[in-house]
C-alpha cells in the first residue's frame, strides 16, 4: 500500500519513497482514457491541445497524483472508444483493457467497471466511486390489508 484516496481528504500518499525509483524518474507516462461526463470531457475552447483539451473528475484526480508523485503524463483517448471487453471470436481484448495489455499505455482513467474478466488480465486500484444503485418502493401502511391477506383468494367476491 502506497497510499489511499478518502473522499474527505483525498489523496494521502504514505509511501512517497514506492514512486522515486531511480529508473523510473524523469518518465512521462502514457494515460489513456473514454469520454463519460462528468469524469473526461473535452473543453469547449477548440484551441486548445495536449492534456490541456481535457477536464473532469478523473481529470482532476489525476493531476492532484502527478503533483503528489511528481510524474509527468500524456492523456490520450482510446481509439475505439470503448472501455475493454473480450471479444470470443477474435480472442482478443478492445478498448482501454487492450491499450494497458498491449503497453500502448501505462495507466489508464475512467469510470471502467472492475469486474472478474478485466480484473484477471490488468490491475484496479481500490475503487474511487460506489454507486451502489438499487430499487426503492414504499412499504404498504395500511395494517389491516396485510393482516388479511390469507383470505386473498376470496377476491373479488
Amino acid at each position: 500500500k502506497v497510499g489511499e484516496w478518502r473522499p474527505s481528504t483525498g489523496v494521502n500518499i504514505t509511501d512517497r519513497e514506492a514512486f522515486f525509483d531511480p529508473g523510473t524518474m524523469n518518465v512521462t507516462l502514457v494515460v489513456t482514457t473514454i469520454l463519460e461526463q462528468p469524469y473526461v470531457m473535452l473543453k469547449s475552447n477548440a484551441d486548445l491541445v495536449g492534456n490541456d483539451r481535457l477536464e473532469g473528475f478523473c481529470i482532476d484526480l489525476l493531476k492532484a497524483i502527478a503533483a503528489m508523485v511528481n510524474f509527468e503524463y500524456k492523456i490520450l483517448l482510446v481509439p475505439d472508444g470503448k472501455y475493454g471487453a473480450f471479444d470470443f471470436e477474435t480472442l482478443e481484448w478492445n478498448g482501454m483493457v487492450r491499450q494497458l495489455m498491449e503497453k500502448k499505455a501505462d495507466l489508464a482513467v475512467g469510470s471502467m467497471t472492475i469486474n472478474y474478466a478485466r480484473e484477471s488480465v490488468i490491475d484496479f486500484t481500490k475503487p474511487f466511486m460506489n454507486l451502489g444503485i438499487s430499487i426503492l418502493f414504499k412499504v404498504p401502511t395500511d395494517k389491516e390489508s396485510a393482516f388479511f391477506t390469507f383470505i386473498d383468494f376470496t377476491k373479488p367476491f
